[in-house]
């Protein structure tokens, strides 16, 4: 009987869910890349984008870490720490990965509890994280804040002026969910 019923359901509903996939596959992809943009930004926060010290810094941050709502300048002392002290107590990544309201990097770990933590990061999950992110990398200069709030209102100065707001909204509402939501797999498969 519940099975009737469940495919009852899906049947009246399948219009409004066909619409929806397209619509949550899409959040997604705009997250993914945006953590692309994170990747590159971490490298070029290692100087490696290119030879150009003056030109790598002004990529990296413009292009990369001021979209993403950061500072170039707080990201990278806060990342040079983190490699000085790797594996040490003194790590600044532990300060996040061991926050108890968002310790949610502990081994050993059961799929079912990573797969709700992704869940939990397309309703907005991710926002703490984001939160204790912005913590960590805390501009070092003046300019370095500067840039972040010069970046978000371009955007959405030129996004209310162009009569595209709405993409500066889906912007941002990926970097609070998918965009997380792909860190999260790339930190579970790569650091943990």
């Amino acid at each position: 009987m519940i099975f009737l019923i469940s495919i009852r359901f899906l049947w009246i509903n399948l219009p409004i869910l066909l619409s929806v996939l397209p619509i949550i596959g899409c959040l997604i992809c705009i997250g993914a890349r945006q953590h692309a943009i994170g990747i590159l930004g971490h490298d070029g926060a290692h100087r490696l984008i290119c030879r150009n010290k003056f030109l790598n810094d002004a990529l990296s941050a413009c292009l990369c870490f001021w979209p993403l709502g950061l500072p170039l300048g707080g990201y990278r002392k806060f990342h040079f720490e983190h490699h000085r002290k790797v594996g040490t107590k003194e790590d600044p990544e532990l300060v996040h990965k061991n926050n108890f309201f968002l310790g949610q990097w502990n081994l050993p770990f059961r799929w079912p509890i990573v797969m709700l933590h992704l869940v939990g990061d397309f309703c907005g999950g991710a926002i703490p994280h984001l939160i204790m992110a912005a913590r960590l990398t805390k501009a070092t200069s003046f300019l370095d804040q500067l840039g972040v709030f010069v970046m978000i209102g371009f955007l959405f100065f030129s996004g209310w002026y162009f009569g595209f707001l709405w993409a500066v909204g889906i912007w941002f509402l990926c970097l609070w969910t998918t965009f997380w939501a792909t860190f999260r797999i790339r930190i579970w498969t790569e650091h943990v």
